[in-house]
């Protein structure tokens, strides 16, 4: 059973799948059509893209949203439909995948959103993984290229002006003083953050606020990379932003939040990577003794989450996961495959 027997639903307006996928089973109205092509007969016109590119609703994976709309449970087709476009909630199955030299569906992958892009650079950076899969999704994802680039020895591009309008942007994180108050290219870097930001409807000092976060996460991937590792550092910075929406993603392939911990007496009896990732986002722990713990990253967390957004803390075998609106927020912790640094990864809209 080929994955474009079930998938078939187009929009030509801004639409979740839930609004989507009912528009079109009920009224197939407004531009939408839902068909239940035979596999391999896929008219030519229609076959490229317009499967592509389907948000799934709050609180739901693509996989699951599908799964509940049609009745589908082949978990084979639901992974299909899950990886058609790779975002921060199945990037983990995705690399999880790839460590097992799976390729079941991983042919079906067609993009990837900007933090799922940043995340797996650093992922095959990290395990010096190499796949002709990788390889072609490098040429259809222009994140997920120049985050490789980079983190294989690259220069990042600056713009021929100061202050011209950037809507994205990535620098790379190779020792302390490159995300410093003091370096020049790191502030130039985050003031260009801050006007994309207000360029696209950020504004009463949310484009400065957003700039002073990533500035901040930064900080603390880097706090939690090579402490006595003899590793030289290797991460990543990047931001996407486009009208009212917004994406940026601090990584790297460090010792990863449980072993930087360790390192303060206070958490040396920490076992994994999900008590590591509370600690941070709650407490807002650290490696350095003797620094007094505070609410951490919380409130900070559901305002960004409360923005139609995502944040997400990965480290270790750990995960913290804070999703919401203005409704309110729900906090998620899970244990899963390791994965090496730290990587944290922010999405919003207004």
């Amino acid at each position: 059973m080929g994955v474009c027997d079930w998938v078939g639903v187009r929009s030509t307006a801004k639409k979740t799948f839930g609004e989507a996928f009912g528009a079109a089973t009920v009224a197939g109205s407004a531009g939408l059509g839902f068909h239940n092509w035979p596999s391999g007969h896929i008219p030519q016109d229609t076959a490229p893209n317009p499967l592509l590119r389907i948000r799934s609703p709050a609180k739901k994976t693509f996989g699951e949203a599908f799964g509940a709309a049609t009745g589908v449970s082949d978990h084979a087709v639901l992974q299909k439909c899950l990886w058609m476009h790779v975002d921060l909630t199945s990037i983990d199955e995705l690399t999880n995948a790839l460590s097992r030299s799976g390729s079941d569906g991983l042919n079906c992958v067609e993009g990837f959103s900007f933090g799922a892009a940043m995340e797996l650079a650093v992922w095959v950076e990290d395990q010096k993984y190499t796949s002709s899969f990788v390889g072609e999704w490098s040429k259809r994802s222009r994140p997920l290229n120049e985050a490789m680039r980079l983190l294989r020895g690259g220069q990042s591009w600056e713009p021929q002006k100061v202050h011209e309008l950037a809507w994205d942007g990535m620098r790379p994180i190779r020792s302390r003083q490159c995300i410093s108050q003091q370096h020049i290219g790191w502030n130039r870097f985050l003031e260009r953050f801050a006007a994309a930001l207000k360029a696209a409807g950020f504004v009463n000092g949310w484009n400065q606020a957003m700039a002073g976060v990533l500035g901040e996460m930064a900080d603390n991937v880097v706090q939690h990379s090579t402490l006595g590792s003899g590793k030289a550092l290797n991460g990543i910075v990047g931001y996407s932003v486009s009208t009212r929406r917004m994406a940026f993603t601090v990584a790297d392939s460090g010792i990863g939040a449980v072993q930087s911990l360790k390192d303060n007496p206070l958490y040396a009896q920490i076992t994994n990577g999900r008590e590591a990732l509370e600690l941070i986002a709650r407490k807002k722990a650290s490696r350095r003794a003797g620094q007094a713990q505070g609410n951490g990253f919380k409130d900070l967390f559901i305002k960004l989450a409360a923005m139609n957004g995502r944040v997400r803390l990965r480290s270790a075998d750990g995960l913290f996961s804070m999703t919401g609106n203005l409704g309110g927020c729900v906090p998620v912790m899970k244990c899963l495959h390791a994965v090496e640094g730290f990587h944290v990864s922010v999405e919003c809209e207004i």
